[in-house]
């Protein structure tokens, strides 16, 4: 089962130039099924907003996208599938309607990074006027809600990027195509913070910073935060 489900879109289909909601969680919730057990899994959509179930036993099946209240959505939260006994089937029309950010948080953040690009011309100028660089939202406890990559980083399959406990500081978390894990680590002149420490927009592309393999940077500060880049490879992979 295959869909594209974290695009912000108004059609139904992720057009170009709309960039996916990566870090979405998508659950895989049944008590009616072919194994007689209750299924429940997850996985997080990848840097397109898509995500991927497989190896689904028949049945009935609830399909659960879980909505950041940071995120302007319409539609169903809900969608509900069938599996048949036989045959190999895949869906791809569990869509749903993300529309783009709202919230203070956000907007905050938005304003706070037009008004910085605006007075550092050598931010700007990395940056492509902001265009490169991503859009991450942190809920209560630091973990990433959600993480939308501009320009500059292509071959990406998944991204999380951590505050350290001082906020003056952030590590940048990659997976590669090729399913490498690199690291980097930003300076707090490459990122701005909202107030509440929610929104995080940082700037560069994948060439504006030093990436070495996880574990290789000197990621101390970060490493009590890092969880949704393990939680891609671990649910994910056993999709």
């Amino acid at each position: 089962m295959r869909d594209y489900g974290a695009t912000p879109f108004r059609n139904g289909v992720q057009d170009e130039g709309e960039k996916g909601f990566a870090s979405i969680r998508i659950k895989l919730v049944s008590e009616n099924n072919y194994t007689n057990n209750l299924i429940d899994r997850e996985v997080l959509t990848d840097v397109d907003g898509n995500f991927e179930f497989t190896g689904i036993a028949p049945g009935v099946y609830s399909v659960v996208y879980e909505q950041s209240d940071q995120i302007r959505f319409d539609g169903n939260l809900v969608h509900t599938v069938e599996i048949p006994a036989f045959g190999n089937v895949q869906l791809d029309n569990l869509h749903f309607g993300v529309y783009g950010t709202q919230g203070s948080a956000m907007a905050g953040v938005g304003l706070l990074a037009s008004s910085y690009l605006r007075t550092d011309a050598t931010i700007a100028q990395i940056s492509d006027g902001g265009r490169e660089g991503g859009l991450v939202c942190l809920d209560s406890s630091g973990q990433q809600s959600f993480i939308v990559l501009g320009s500059g980083f292509d071959n990406i399959k998944f991204a999380e990027l951590e505050l350290n406990e001082a906020h003056d500081a952030a590590l940048l978390t990659i997976l590669t195509d090729e399913g490498e894990r690199l690291s980097a680590v930003l300076a707090d002149d490459f990122f701005v913070i909202s107030s509440d420490k929610c929104g995080i927009q940082f700037f560069g592309s994948l060439n504006d910073h030093v990436f070495q393999q996880a574990g290789a940077t000197d990621s101390t500060d970060f490493d009590s935060f890092r969880t949704a880049v393990d939680d891609f490879e671990d649910n994910n992979n056993d999709a």
